[in-house]
């Protein structure tokens, strides 16, 4: 090849996989932002975009220490969200033990001989409101642009 095909052809791949396609060929935006909860950052929030017209595909990422998040589609091979308008849905579960490990091994043979189930070793439970986990009630949306990018932040209230 000569060097100026060769260069055209490395653009063309370069154009093809900067486009991030899902595997059905729609375009991806990488879309991000930060979550804080009342005022301080939120680590382990699953946030949700929750597309708000037929042929939308929901995107979704779990916030890292600083509160940030990355979107990403199912089936994308690369982070991003296709263009359109979405509610969004913010998350986070705590889980707390309940009893040892070894604890929990006793009581499986004591209700083994009874056919009872043993108790749950550990609990988990929602942090946030239930209004942030419903896509109609939670207040947040996002309309995502392939012209513009943007961040998407979102402050919760726990109260």
């Amino acid at each position: 090849m000569k060097p100026s095909i060769a260069r055209w052809f490395m653009l063309g791949l370069a154009l093809v996989a900067a486009c991030g396609r899902p595997s059905d060929g729609r375009i991806l935006v990488p879309t991000s932002g930060r979550v804080m909860l009342d005022g301080k950052v939120l680590e382990g929030a699953l946030v949700t975009f929750v597309p708000q017209s037929t042929g939308g595909i929901a995107a979704s990422a779990t916030t890292d220490a600083k509160g940030r998040y990355n979107l990403h589609t199912p089936g994308a091979s690369r982070p991003g969200v296709v263009p359109g308008s979405y509610a969004v849905t913010i998350m986070k579960m705590e889980t707390r033990q309940l009893t040892t490990e070894e604890q929990a091994m006793s009581m499986v043979k004591m209700t083994s001989k009874g056919l009872s189930m043993p108790p749950p070793i550990t609990e988990s439970t929602q942090v946030l409101p239930q209004q942030y986990r419903n896509p109609e009630e939670s207040g947040f949306t996002a309309s995502v642009s392939e012209q513009e990018r943007k961040s998407f932040d979102f402050d919760v209230k726990s109260r």
